[in-house]
């Protein structure tokens, strides 16, 4: 049999998704950091599964394989006109311990069939040629394991390393089908002949259309994300993945990254400070949702000095700038105003102008809701009209807030994601504040921190979404749910996608829900779905179809008596 090397890409789409996530050069225990990306064993398993449908349709409308010439001793030959047939299944991910850099694919079900023309030329006395149809095919099911690797610079980079197809003799057969009228040339010395010198060439074709998928999903993809409206933005940075087991064959995918912010317009771009946090490790050995985001302080604390060293946190605001829907608006002859400073009755029609400096780093706590923020301000406010500027008063003030997440795709299905959105909306506004002078009178503290509390609560619900690029292989409905939990370090945000309606059926006990078309089965206590409809659950995992009963970690048929390889999500 043929024993070729090649290369399909599996997880561009996937890995693409993240925006790059890391120089992926830590492997094993997970460190301190920023970001942690954690997608469940059952997301990646249907995502190697869609990967499979896309391989295979690139492989088969592949035209590009270029003729073939060469010799042996005894024979010359062209081979040319290649076409292919490819099936892939039964899909499943892993890495290796040794290769921070490498993730593998295997598919324990791999089928080919591959034709093309041969011209042979005997190179012996009467030098006989001969025409015909190769056909290289499976006769059973064989695996596919595909080895790439994953390096980013500026962009990320993937390359395919090696192929193996593991299968035994008689797995693979070449036929040859001569063409002529008289055809003299042994029939097993061809097929010798392409034994020996085929691969290379089904090596080249493949790895053509590992090339043409790389550069179609990964160009331009960067590691830096910019938000051009506040000057800074967020690096992945320095990080790195890690896999941890599962009942499944594939397990769970966890990324780690930095997460860093840069101020792009300060001197010093990056924060002085480096993440100290690691979530509990119950979050990626039994991950909550099909994907889950974790963040610690550092992504906070950064967020905060990103800001500051941006000029962001320096504020000046007019009244123009207030919200229509504000209680308080900037000018003397606010009724607000002139209940806590009396005094400005002494300057009517002027304007207020507010300048504000945070004085303190900003201390945060991470709850279930989101993250409470506390900060101390300075705040000087100014009279002004058309012709000149008056001094007014200046107080200091601890604000406090919170901010919520909440975050969902868009899209109607498997292939056609389009936006993944990340949103943070402020609220839980609190102020103190203490006059720290005054050129227009008295100020009542008390109804100073009820003007700038009026004021916040205007912008209570409202914030920001970040959408990040996805690319379409996505596990999903039309719509996610998300839920946060966290303490004081860090925060989790974990998306479970639901199935359309009238879509599925709910698990006994109604405690899971699959789609149509898969079986309830129960593996350790747990309801789970097995992707094959009628299946016959196995009791310590996997299943088999229907007409097969689990036997010895295999499937046996009760009819034919045959034997296949058990079914793993």
């Amino acid at each position: 049999g043929i024993n070729a090397e090649y290369g399909v890409n599996m997880t561009l789409r996937l890995l693409a998704l993240f925006l790059v996530l890391a120089v992926f050069s830590i492997r094993g225990a997970v460190p301190p950091k920023g970001v942690y990306i954690t997608i469940r064993a059952d997301a990646l398993q249907e995502i190697a599964q869609t990967l499979s449908v896309q391989v295979a349709s690139a492989a088969n409308t592949y035209t590009a394989t270029p003729d073939l010439s060469g010799e042996t001793s005894d024979y010359s030959y062209d081979f040319h006109e290649f076409s292919y047939d490819l099936t892939l299944d039964d899909a499943y991910i892993t890495n290796d311990a040794t290769n921070p850099e490498l993730i593998r694919i295997t598919w324990d079900q791999f089928a080919f069939l591959i034709q093309f023309k041969y011209h042979v030329h005997d190179k012996k006395f009467p030098n006989p040629s001969e025409n015909g149809y190769i056909t290289v095919v499976t006769n059973n099911l064989v695996s596919l394991v595909v080895e790439g690797t994953l390096t980013v610079s500026d962009v990320l980079k993937y390359a395919v390393t090696s192929v193996t197809i593991p299968h035994n003799y008689g797995d693979i057969e070449i036929d040859v089908d001569c063409t002529d009228v008289i055809c003299l040339i042994p029939a097993g010395d061809i097929a010798d002949a392409i034994a020996q010198q085929f691969a290379p060439t089904f090596t080249n074709g493949i790895k053509a259309i590992v090339n043409q998928l790389a550069a179609e999903y990964l160009n331009g993809i960067k590691t830096t994300l910019p938000i051009p409206d506040y000057g800074i933005a967020i690096s992945l940075g320095q990080g790195g993945f890690t896999m941890v087991p599962s009942k499944l064959k594939t397990g769970h995918l966890i990324f780690f990254v930095d997460g860093t912010w840069i101020a792009e317009n300060s001197s010093t771009h990056t924060p002085p400070f480096t993440p100290t946090v690691v979530p509990p490790a119950t979050l990626f050995s039994d991950p909550p949702g099909q994907f889950s985001f974790v963040f610690t302080d550092y992504m906070v604390r950064g967020l905060v000095w990103a800001l500051h060293q941006s000029g962001d946190l320096q504020t000046t605001v007019t009244d123009y700038d207030l919200p229509p829907s504000s209680p308080v608006r900037l000018v003397t002859s606010d009724p607000y105003f002139l209940k806590a400073i009396p005094g400005l009755a002494s300057f009517p029609k002027m304007e207020i102008v507010l300048e504000m400096e945070l004085v303190k780093e900003v201390q945060q706590s991470i709850t279930p809701q989101g993250i409470q923020m506390t900060n101390v301000v300075n705040a000087q406010f100014s009279l002004v009209n058309n012709t000149y500027k008056h001094p007014g008063w200046s107080i200091q003030a601890q604000v406090s807030f919170g901010l919520t997440f909440n975050s969902w795709v868009t899209g109607t299905g498997v292939d056609s994601i389009q936006l993944l959105y990340f949103n943070a909306t402020f609220g839980q506004f609190s102020v103190q504040t203490t006059v720290s002078s005054s050129s227009v009178g008295s100020v009542s503290p008390t109804i100073m921190n009820q003007i700038a509390t009026d004021y916040m609560t205007t912008w209570s619900g409202s914030g920001f979404i970040l959408p990040v690029p996805s690319i379409g292989v996505i596990v999903g409905g039309p719509s996610s749910q998300s839920f946060g939990t966290g303490y004081s370090e860090w925060h989790l945000l974990s998306l479970q996608h639901p199935l359309p309606p009238g879509d599925g059926f709910t698990c006994p006990g109604a405690t899971h829900l699959c789609p149509l078309q898969t079986t309830c089965c129960q593996w350790s206590g747990v309801w789970d779905c097995c992707t094959l409809p009628d299946a016959n659950c196995c009791s310590d995992s996997g299943c088999c179809p229907n007409g097969y009963v689990c036997s010895g970690g295999e499937c046996f048929g009760e009819e034919f008596g045959d034997v296949i390889a058990r079914h793993y999500n």
